[in-house]
């Protein structure tokens, strides 16, 4: 999975340490951290609010095999996204991909295919 930040194509990777240190620094259960991120109420509608907290402790770790970056440094990458009017939602989008692919919260979200001509369902299972 990759993302685009500070012009440069960055790929991201997670492990199960990088779930343990993900709920630490965030304070939360994974399955939490991924609602937060998605933007979802405790009832799994869209609450329309990205937890930037999470997002920029997710990118942080899951591009540190490829660069050394400080929080810091991700909220500056961030910010210049932001500025050059592109959305929040295309950062969080590979974000989501890449903690599923890495299992690293210990399970993985199984979203339904949408029909054709259907938008896909918020609702996810767990497996």
């Amino acid at each position: 999975m990759g993302i685009t930040l500070n012009a440069k194509e960055y790929s991201l990777r997670y492990t199960i340490r990088d779930g343990i240190e993900l709920r630490k620094r965030l304070g939360r259960p994974g399955i939490q951290i991924m609602r937060d991120l998605m933007g979802l109420d405790q009832g799994g509608q869209m609450a329309l609010t990205f937890d930037l907290d999470a997002l920029v402790a997710c990118i942080t770790v899951g591009v540190r095999h490829q660069q050394k970056a400080t929080e810091d440094t991700v909220t500056k990458w961030i910010q210049e996204h932001i500025d050059n009017g592109k959305l929040i939602g295309e950062l969080v989008t590979p974000v989501i991909e890449a903690l599923n692919a890495g299992r690293c919260f210990g399970f993985k979200l199984q979203g339904e295919e949408p029909e054709e001509g259907k938008e896909q369902s918020p609702e996810t299972t767990l497996t």
